[in-house]
């Protein structure tokens, strides 16, 4: 299904006028075949702590994570123990950034529900703020794969 998207741009100076751009755009019935995905992961760390993040790549992200990489300020104090369970969200950076912020927020035992029960996620967002998001329990022994 294809789906049409009108962008109007005002140009102002000596003569006024309005120029429309047409962008046509495919539109996905299912995100699930999308390949528009981000990962979001829970990784047990020193301390016997959480840390929760998201990426496009789990694999390269953990191994970021594992070497005390700049990108990784707070995994350097508090190294990685393991990865406790990840998600993919079929949907932008913005909704991923969302699903993050979502978890970092929840307290210690909701958490750990979410990492035994990682299908209440999208139950648990949905039930909340009223979004649907497109969420695939992984596991984390397919997050775990190559580390």
């Amino acid at each position: 299904m294809f789906e049409d998207v009108m962008l109007a741009v005002r140009f102002t100076g000596a003569r006024r006028s309005t120029v429309y751009f047409f962008i046509t755009t495919v539109y996905h019935d299912n995100l699930m075949e999308s390949k528009s995905f981000y990962w979001i992961y829970i990784l047990r760390v020193a301390g016997d702590r959480f840390y929760t993040g998201y990426t496009t790549d789990i694999y390269r992200r953990y191994r970021e994570h594992q070497s005390g990489s700049r990108k990784s300020r707070f995994t350097r104090s508090f190294p990685p123990e393991k990865i406790e369970q990840c998600w993919k969200v079929f949907a932008d950076r913005g909704t991923a950034m969302f699903v993050e912020r979502f978890i970092k927020n929840k307290n210690r035992q909701v958490k750990e529900r979410l990492i035994n029960q990682p299908q209440l996620l999208q139950q648990e967002i949905l039930k909340a703020c009223g979004k649907d998001i497109q969420i695939q329990v992984i596991g984390p022994d397919v997050c775990s794969r190559t580390t």
